[in-house]
């Protein structure tokens, strides 16, 4: 705890998490509304206005100092300084015009960023930026949504977390071990494979994106504009290679160095264990270092080729920059926020109020929503995994090991849809930056699909109640195949109702 008192906070600890919804929802300012929710989580906390104001202080300072979220910022603020001197000089429209006339219809190009995501799965960081500014160009040239790039982004990064090498995995897996330990006897690596297929919102969110992808409607239909949606000509002469080398570069080197810096992070008994070498993968270090070396690259092309001069391209990386402070403000303050939850104990509170009413055959449904709330409340997934797996572990505790599997799954599922559902999450913002778009536009135009696919989900556990995994898969992906194409014909006439009109 950040504080010294220790208090039963009760339905207090949600006032914090309420306030900064409804103020990313008021104001369109994301940084804004973390920076009042968190104002009120130290005010709550302390119970006096003097020691308030002291805890809000610590609150930030805790915040603007945490280094993991330095780093993070540092990664999108260096993306987006790339991206504008790319957008600036014309060559990412050049490498959209080619890699456009390669993928000559919306579907292929559409299918290709699912692929090119699903591809990325070692590391969801690396995914949503990569693939983003990558994919950007195509959608551009090809008149496709960024605001739908950034939903197929934002969802199949979390394919990381169903995959066992990659950066998620050691991270369940310490979890796991951790939180079944004297209630299972098996490894914990056992336990992860044998929960894969209760994963059921993640992998049933996955095959809702490729439908998407494949047949090219959603269902947000309203009309927002972004600034990635028109081509512009551009005065300066850049070639496709120079988007396409620096970053062709980024990636090659983030993989290698998360096998390289993560075999000279572990120890050396567990250097055969390619799981224990990506989970201990300095990522965001990895991260970082790669895009400075994209950078370098970038910075010699530009003054090799004589496309700018210094003057100009020290101006277009501080407009690149300046464009995503405010994201780097949501990612620093979300830290706030996420100590805040701890403090005032958001997540016992959440998980205590109904686990005495709950059955075991409604318990992963159960976590599943709970772990969902915790992340809506602490804006970070990984938080809430944290708390509500020892939780649900234990409710689990004598059931069958199938019980088990569901719950360890439905706390990591539950997790990720609290996560596309606030525009404060670390991949809500990241999505919305390797886009361009905002993060409140992007949770808008991705949220009817995200609580479909969540009713979906809601509908596949009460099925597992009276029938196998595999035949509720089989049910679940039927109905929500059907519900997707009938919604979509509907759309479809009432448009065209209306242009009679």
């Amino acid at each position: 705890m950040t504080g010294a008192m220790e208090t039963n906070f009760g339905i207090w600890s949600l006032v914090p998490a309420v306030i900064t919804v409804l103020l990313c929802y008021k104001t369109r300012k994301v940084h804004w509304a973390l920076f009042f929710g968190v104002m009120a989580g130290a005010f709550i906390f302390s119970k006096n206005f003097i020691y308030g104001l002291k805890q809000f202080a610590i609150y930030l300072f805790n915040s603007f100092t945490d280094a993991e979220r330095l780093k993070i910022t540092f990664f999108i603020l260096a993306i987006s300084a790339i991206l504008r001197v790319l957008a600036e000089t014309g060559a990412s429209d050049k490498l959209g015009h080619y890699l456009g006339d390669k993928l000559k219809s919306r579907r292929k190009s559409r299918l290709a960023a699912f692929f090119i995501s699903i591809s990325l799965f070692i590391d969801d960081y690396a995914n949503v930026l990569i693939t983003g500014a990558s994919v950007s160009p195509v959608f551009r040239k090809n008149h496709i949504s960024s605001f739908k790039l950034a939903y197929f982004i934002d969802v199949i990064a979390s394919v990381s977390s169903i995959t066992l090498i990659s950066t998620w995995a050691a991270f369940e897996i310490s979890l796991i071990g951790g939180a079944t330990k004297g209630i299972l006897d098996q490894s914990p690596v056992t336990t992860f494979f044998a929960s894969l297929p209760y994963h059921i919102f993640t992998i049933l969110n996955i095959i809702f994106v490729f439908m998407v992808a494949y047949f090219g409607h959603w269902f947000y239909t309203k009309q927002i504009h972004s600034k990635i949606g028109k081509i512009e000509e551009h005065k300066k002469s850049a070639r496709k290679r120079d988007m396409l080398v620096p970053f062709s570069a980024l990636l090659i080197i983030a993989i290698l160095g998360m096998f390289v810096g993560g075999y000279w992070a572990t120890p050396a008994a567990e250097r055969g264990n390619i799981v224990s070498i990506i989970g201990n993968a300095p990522s965001i270090d990895v991260l970082n270092f790669s895009v400075i070396i994209a950078l370098i690259i970038l910075t010699v092309l530009m003054f090799r080729d004589r496309i700018l001069k210094p003057k100009e391209y020290s101006i277009l990386l501080w407009e690149g920059i300046r464009e995503l402070l405010p994201t780097g403000l949501v990612i620093i303050l979300a830290k706030g926020l996420e100590l805040v939850t701890i403090d005032l104990q958001t997540g016992y509170f959440i998980s205590n109020a109904f686990k005495n009413f709950i059955t075991p055959e409604f318990l992963s449904l159960f976590i599943f929503i709970i772990s969902a709330l915790v992340t809506i409340a602490s804006g970070f997934s990984w938080s809430s995994m944290v708390l509500i797996m020892p939780i649900a572990a234990q409710m689990a505790a004598g059931s069958e090991p199938s019980v088990i599997y569901a719950v360890v799954a439905a706390t990591i599922s539950g997790a990720i849809l609290g996560a596309q559902l606030i525009p404060y999450s670390d991949k809500a913002i990241m999505s919305a930056a390797a886009c361009k778009i905002q993060p409140i536009d992007h949770i808008n135009t991705q949220m009817p699909q995200i609580l479909y696919v969540a009713g979906m989900a809601v509908l596949a556990y009460l099925l597992l109640i009276f029938l196998p995994i595999g035949w509720v898969y089989g049910i679940v992906i039927f109905l929500m195949a059907a519900g997707y194409l009938l919604i979509v014909k509907f759309q479809k006439n009432r448009m065209a109702s209306a242009n009679l009109h």
